[in-house]
């Protein structure tokens, strides 16, 4: 299993983001992950406490729907990218 989030230079040790909101390279990750021969599952990972802004203090819906798409957006980037 891959576990996937985003995160900023950390505020606390479970700060996380919705993914493509951060600095992590998701993009290349999973393309690394999936070229290496992996075909698992990929599950979100959502540690979000003891900062102002915490994903735990948004509609738990609208953080599942826009981590979706911030997942997707970065495997289709990253494709386009390399593919041109």
């Amino acid at each position: 299993m891959v576990q996937a989030s985003d995160w900023r230079t950390p505020l606390s040790a479970m700060d996380r983001l919705i993914p493509g909101s951060g600095i992590i390279p998701l993009g290349g990750l999973l393309h690394a992950t999936w070229e290496a021969g992996f075909r698992g599952v990929c599950t979100l990972e959502i540690f979000s406490s003891d900062v102002p802004d915490s994903l735990y203090k948004q509609d738990l819906h609208e953080v599942i729907r826009l981590s979706r798409e911030g997942l997707g957006r970065a495997w289709y980037d990253h494709r386009e990218k390399i593919t041109g």
